[in-house]
């Protein structure tokens, strides 16, 4: 399953590094090249589809990290009987690793929690720590990701952005950030500082998804 996921999520696209507008779309010409890896979602890349906003830059700086080990442990989706395992340790004083999958099949995502007007935003990107993350070259950029999570108890629900209302909102001036538009993905092209300036804005209500079943999640007891 997760084979199939990676070769129907994974693009390769090209990115313009133009200052003429917010909005810049890849020419042939481009200098950049994005490698958008296929497992960088929680569940919903390896299970749902694909996260169609991505960003260049971190969403959340580490000044705004915050402190979630109430969220620790194995969490699977309620889905089916087959939904895939995640794990989230600690990784540093405020930070944290996602492990998605098991054994041989295991993607590896540092993980940074930020809350924003009362609700609680995570940035995920492959990680960097050796030997568990990709492998890259000179070419690769790695991009981020924004999901929103919603705690009760054992349970979490997993929000994922919708790339037409966002689209939307940029076109008509309601979110003022740079971006373009890559293989049908929205890639978030503005800095940190100016993208966590928009993080009360982003996390609308009306920005994010319902939560499939696969992304509506349950703590599992320690082996």
């Amino acid at each position: 399953m997760i084979a199939s996921r990676a070769c129907q999520c994974q693009r390769t696209a090209t990115l313009a590094r133009s200052t003429s507008g917010p909005h810049v779309i890849a020419s042939p010409n481009a200098e950049a090249v994005i490698r958008i890896p296929a497992l960088l979602l929680v569940a919903s890349l390896l299970i749902t589809g694909c996260q169609n906003v991505r960003s260049i830059h971190a969403f959340i700086p580490d000044s705004a990290a915050t402190n979630e080990d109430q969220l620790l442990g194995r969490w699977v989706g309620l889905g089916t009987k087959d939904s895939t395992l995640m794990t989230l340790v600690r990784r540093g004083p405020r930070g944290y690793m996602l492990s998605v999958g098991e054994r041989a099949s295991v993607a590896w995502l540092d993980a940074r929690f930020a809350r924003v007007g009362g609700k609680l935003l995570l940035d995920l990107r492959h990680t960097d720590s050796a030997g568990l993350g990709p492998e890259t070259d000179d070419m690769m950029i790695t991009t981020h990701m924004l999901v929103m999570i919603e705690h009760s108890k054992d349970r979490l629900l997993v929000r994922t952005l919708d790339d037409t209302r966002l689209t939307a909102a940029l076109e008509g001036g309601r979110i003022r950030l740079s971006y373009t538009e890559l293989g049908g993905d929205l890639i978030l092209t503005g800095t940190t500082d100016e993208l966590w300036g928009r993080a009360r804005d982003l996390s609308a209500p009306d920005f994010w998804d319902d939560p499939t079943d696969e992304l509506k999640l349950h703590r599992l007891a320690s082996p």
